[in-house]
């Protein structure tokens, strides 16, 4: 029989679960861990004993006599800096905690214009970013820059260290040559490692990853699409006091932040089980059905809400565009009993469609 494992590195504890290839849990191991605070605005971790030296224990608790695979997911974005034999150079600087960068911020900004970036980013720059990160660590004395030297977060550098260079460059580098990026903006380069990832042999015992990658994709999306003013009244109105037989050719705009996603897979679960705040004894069948997906961004962070087959489609055709009355054929032919009110209600009050215009 086969097994699988899931690891993943937290802020405060590194999770480890062995289960067999329908779910079934057989074993859990966890080692905790905290970020060290070494000067006010700094937030760190030795990714030699806090990620490696924990993973190495989780999965010694493990049988790993037939492992089919292992998968790892990491805190960030954090970035360690390492040497060509992956010895890091330095700790690892966390995420938005870690606030060092505040000089390499202003700079930033200032070099490139704060509007030039929330155009370009939908927000401003900020202490979540990576680049200042590294303006930061190019400026620390003592840690230069060096050609050879390597970057990582949190679980790319112990799927480094689990795999070898050779198979974690040979993976990067086959991405790269394929899709190599098309702008020095490296926060929009990935957007085609979804489909690589569904043609990726080593990857071909993994159906649901590029659809995971997907769903992943469109998170980082939502996080960096610009903000706009939501009015549900307002756009309820609009529709309200045109003619009814001008409805059809109203054209209806969603929130920047949204996408839509959909798998064959139970991809929600799959990302759920695989969060640092998941207790890791979840059970997920492959088989159990797909999942519809809209991403949006809120207040509170970003939404994923699942949809029906209808809501699906009828928001997929509004968001390319399509009117009202061809996002309406699209629902009906996926579900013949949509209900086009509710659902517009909902959405409307939700924060999804934000405008309304007419031809």
């Amino acid at each position: 029989m086969s097994f699988v494992i899931g690891v993943d590195i937290g802020t405060g504890s590194t999770k480890a679960v062995l289960t067999t290839l329908d779910g079934t849990v057989r074993a859990v191991a966890r080692r905790d861990h905290a970020p060290s605070l070494p000067q006010p605005g700094w937030a760190e971790m030795d990714p030699e004993r806090d990620w490696w030296g924990d993973v190495v224990e989780v999965l010694a608790e493990l049988d790993t006599t037939d492992v089919a695979a292992v998968c790892v997911s990491g805190l960030g974005p954090c970035v360690v800096q390492t040497d060509d034999d992956l010895r890091p150079r330095r700790p690892a600087i966390l995420y938005g905690v870690d606030t060092r960068s505040t000089r390499e911020i202003a700079e930033i900004t200032e070099q490139l214009g704060a509007g030039a970036i929330l155009e370009r980013c939908g927000k401003d720059l900020s202490s979540q970013a990576i680049g200042p990160k590294l303006a930061w660590l190019r400026r620390a004395a003592g840690y230069a820059w060096q050609p050879q030297d390597r970057w990582f977060s949190a679980h790319t550098y112990v799927v480094a260290r689990l795999t070898g260079r050779p198979f974690f460059n040979a993976a990067v580098d086959a991405f790269v040559l394929e899709q190599p990026p098309a702008s020095g903006d490296l926060n929009v380069y990935g957007d085609a490692l979804p489909a690589f990832l569904g043609a990726y042999a080593p990857a071909a015992r993994l159906p649901y990853l590029a659809d995971v990658a997907a769903l992943e994709w469109a998170i980082d999306e939502a996080n960096r699409a610009a903000d706009v003013p939501r009015a549900p009244a307002a756009v309820l109105a609009a529709l309200a006091a045109a003619p009814v037989e001008r409805l059809p050719q109203a054209r209806l705009a969603l929130d920047p932040s949204c996408r839509m996603t959909a798998s064959p897979y139970p991809i929600l679960r799959i990302w759920r089980a695989n969060q640092p705040d998941c207790a890791g004894d979840e059970r997920i069948d492959l088989d159990e059905g797909g999942a519809a997906l809209l991403v949006r961004r809120d207040p509170p962070g970003v939404a994923l809400e699942p949809l029906a087959p209808a809501a699906h489609a009828w928001l997929l055709a509004l968001a390319q565009g399509e009117t009202l009355g061809a996002a309406i054929d699209a629902a009906m032919r996926a579900e013949p009993g949509f209900d086009l009110g509710a659902t517009l209600r909902a959405h409307v009050f939700a924060g999804t469609i934000v405008g309304a215009a007419f031809e």
